[in-house]
């Protein structure tokens, strides 16, 4: 079984991705199986987890950029137009998103040593 995300090669649009690292807990990891360590880009324990960034309108409708009209309208989680783009906030401290103190997080992180 391959591992999501372990095809080895780097892509631009994997280097853009890079703040939506270890939103979600590796599955491997849990079962004692994951061969990827440092470079799994899923999280290894609850005090790695990070919060899911909003990426609501911070790029660009393909459809509006085109033809200035979008199919979806004002459900559209797209920009319509550069006054809607937003920008990536900061990612918030993921011990505080989940309401643990710090030291509740780093005792139950399961942290590996690879």
């Amino acid at each position: 079984m391959v591992q999501p995300g372990c095809s080895g090669k780097r892509s631009r649009r994997a280097e853009k991705r890079q703040p939506v690292k270890q939103t979600e807990l590796c599955a491997f990891f849990a079962e004692g199986k994951c061969t990827r360590g440092n470079r799994c880009t899923f999280a290894h324990g609850i005090a790695q987890l990070r919060p899911r960034p909003d990426l609501y309108k911070t790029r660009l409708c393909s459809s509006w950029a085109l033809l200035q009209r979008c199919p979806y309208g004002e459900s559209c989680t797209h920009a319509h137009g550069e006054e809607e783009l937003r920008t990536i906030g900061d990612f918030a401290d993921p011990a505080e998103v989940r309401g643990l103190s710090k030291e509740e997080s780093s005792t139950a992180s399961g942290d590996c040593e690879s």
